[in-house]
């Protein structure tokens, strides 16, 4: 099942719509998987992961606010709106429990996640991500694209070059052509990511206390993360001793487009110990 055979729908979360996805294709009776994109991501970008992930459970994927075909709201926001937009999908599906796995700003969020709803929470698992704004360096590629006159190709193409390792488009440039020409027939305002961004300027470490021992907790990074540098995660670990800690090794940003089998068969691994521990 391909995500273009999925019909996209809509929440109506006070006259804000978000768009969403849960992809099911076998009509799965296992406690489901939400997916939460980070900075500028948009629904489709999951794949192939979300479909290798829905072989076992359902899986929803949503464009955040300010991204893809979800609205732009006037107002600033903050992680925690994001959070609350989550949540909201999650009720709208009538999800009691559910696996929450966050990348990078979706990381961020399912952290927020994991304060407002400790309870719902079956496994957690924080991927390329941080649990405080100041342990990611700005980058400088953002400020000049965004600042450039730079067709939309050229754009997207400078900004992703720092997402994956140059191993990885060096092995296959074409293949890297390909990812930006896919990347850029989808809806990504600029207002919408410089909105998102400037959601994390509160994230400022405070929730990390109130994050549950009891959420069997997984961080994973890459080694080579040239966004969300390793040290970020190896801080966010020192605030969680409880939690498990795996890097991936010659991996870039996007853990789950440089490697989805690799990274859905760590995700799985998680999900199924908490879920085998429950069933005895």
């Amino acid at each position: 099942q391909r995500m273009t055979d999925v019909k996209t729908r809509h929440l109506n979360r006070d006259g804000m719509k978000i768009a969403y996805t849960v992809i099911d294709p076998h009509h799965s009776k296992e406690i489901p998987l939400v997916l939460v994109m980070g900075l500028s991501g948009v629904k489709e970008d999951w794949l192939p992961f979300s479909t290798i992930l829905a072989e076992k459970r359902p899986v929803l994927v949503f464009d955040n606010r300010g991204i893809g075909e979800s609205d732009l709201p006037d107002d600033l926001w903050t992680v925690e709106d994001m959070a609350l937009d989550t949540l909201a999908l999650v009720d709208h599906l009538n999800w009691v429990q559910f696996h929450l796995f966050g990348a990078s700003l979706g990381g961020a969020i399912a952290q927020k996640i994991a304060n407002l709803a400790p309870e719902r929470i079956v496994t957690l698992i924080l991927c390329c991500t941080f649990g405080v704004n100041s342990d990611v360096p700005p980058i400088a590629e953002l400020q000049t694209v965004m600042g450039e006159n730079l067709s939309p190709f050229e754009a997207t193409k400078k900004l992703l070059s720092i997402n994956y390792t140059p191993t990885w488009i060096e092995a296959d440039p074409k293949r890297f052509d390909d990812v930006v020409r896919k990347k850029i027939t989808f809806k990504r305002k600029k207002l919408g990511i410089i909105k998102q961004s400037m959601s994390l300027q509160g994230f400022d470490g405070s929730h990390l206390s109130r994050l549950s021992k009891d959420v069997p907790t997984l961080i994973i990074h890459g080694d080579q993360d040239g966004m969300v540098p390793l040290s970020a995660g190896q801080s966010l670990h020192k605030k969680l001793p409880w939690a498990r800690f795996q890097i991936m090794k010659e991996m870039g940003h996007l853990l789950w487009e440089m490697d989805p089998n690799g990274l859905a068969k760590i995700s799985q691994d998680h999900m199924a110990a908490k879920e085998i521990k429950s069933k005895l």
